[in-house]
C-alpha cells in the first residue's frame, strides 16, 4: 500500500465524517467507518461494491439518493445539506 493509500484509509477509518466515493453506476468505491455506521455496519468496507439500492430499505430514498448523486456528478456542483 502506498503512503498516499494508507492515509486514505486512516482517514476513512478514523474522521467522524460521512464520507463516500461513488463511481458513476452508483457503486461505493469508499467510505468511512462513520458513514458505514449509519447502515449498522462496521466498517467502510463493507459498503465498498454495494449500492444504495443494496444498503436502503426503503427503494423509493435509494432513487432519491441515486438520483442526486449523479445530478452532482453531471454537474460538479455538491449537494449543500444547510
Amino acid at each position: 500500500m502506498s503512503i498516499r493509500e494508507d492515509a486514505l484509509e486512516t482517514m476513512l477509518r478514523e474522521s467522524t465524517s460521512f464520507i463516500f466515493v461513488k463511481n458513476r453506476k452508483g457503486v461505493y468505491e469508499a467510505a468511512s467507518d462513520a458513514f458505514a455506521s449509519l447502515f449498522g455496519l462496521p466498517s467502510g468496507r463493507e459498503i465498498v461494491g454495494k449500492t444504495d439500492f443494496d444498503l436502503v430499505e426503503n427503494k423509493e430514498n435509494a432513487e432519491h439518493f441515486f438520483m442526486a448523486d449523479n445530478q452532482v456528478m453531471e454537474s460538479g456542483v455538491p449537494l449543500s445539506m444547510t
